[in-house]
């Protein structure tokens, strides 16, 4: 500092100095704050809107640099961005009749994460199972062409494709038609490993094994809170990250903390 001040000091130290201030998480959150302002300031931000507010950023600079038109910077199927490429599966919606069970409309669409509801469940795989149960469509205008009734259709949704990265979102803040917001504080049991054969569309699936490599937790109020992250690293060991604190954290411990984001990647298709 004293041979900067001097106008001594090298201009190469100096610039060399300038990045290492503002590499790593540091530049990407000054980086996030220049591009969106809603992001910046010291308000409490959703963890699970930020991630997606990374997705579509890493989309888009891989279009601009790969020059593809503006109108195109949409979530495409087969966009081989990193974004994409890693962390986008696809849903199979489908309307059913619940007479002759034909499938009168069936639709894929992609998704990047899966937000499940926690109410009154205690563990991940009831959250699954409740976002894939059927679910009776009363408000539809409904016919079936084969057998002819007009009872109410059935809604089934199914994964088509699953990603190599499949992030859960654990829906934690309740939004109330009165405008009030509240935060389920429930402890959600979530596995190491996770089984997805259950989930995905197909008459003979075969176990898929996903393996937990990453957690955010939110401790707090709707209103007030802090996220900490908790990352699984190549020697099998979880550290936790909270803020500037950096400690080692064992297995018990992990799996008693309020998951917010879940990160599992796949491990093992049998």
């Amino acid at each position: 500092p004293e041979l900067i001040k001097n106008g001594e000091g090298d201009s190469n130290e100096t610039n060399s100095r300038s990045r290492d201030e503002y590499s790593g998480f540091i530049g990407l959150l000054v980086s996030s704050w220049k591009i969106n302002e809603n992001l910046a300031g010291y308000f409490q931000q959703d963890a699970h809107e930020y991630w997606q507010f990374l997705l579509n950023q890493l989309h888009s600079d891989y279009m601009v640099s790969h020059n593809k038109p503006p109108d195109e910077t949409n979530f495409a199927e087969l966009c081989d961005c990193i974004a994409h490429s890693t962390f986008q599966g696809s849903l199979k919606s489908s309307i059913v009749c619940p007479e002759c069970q034909m499938d009168s409309k069936t639709t894929t669409d992609p998704f990047m994460d899966l937000s499940l509801d926690i109410k009154d469940k205690s563990n991940l795989y009831e959250c699954l199972d409740s976002f894939h149960k059927m679910e009776q469509l009363h408000d539809f205008n409904y016919h079936c062409d084969r057998c002819n009734t007009t009872q109410n259709a059935i809604k089934r949704l199914i994964i088509h494709k699953l990603p190599a990265v499949l992030v859960l979102q654990l829906k934690r803040f309740e939004h109330h038609l009165n405008g009030n917001s509240a935060k389920l504080n429930d402890i959600v049991e979530f596995p190491l490993f996770l089984n997805m054969r259950n989930y995905c569309d197909g008459d003979d699936v075969p176990d898929i094994i996903f393996e937990l490599i990453g957690i955010i937790a939110h401790r707090g109020t709707v209103n007030e809170g802090h996220y900490i992250a908790f990352t699984k690293v190549t020697t099998g060991h979880w550290f936790k990250f909270n803020d500037s604190m950096v400690s080692s954290i064992t297995e018990e411990e992990l799996l008693q903390e309020q998951a917010y984001l879940l990160f599992y990647v796949v491990n093992q298709v049998n």
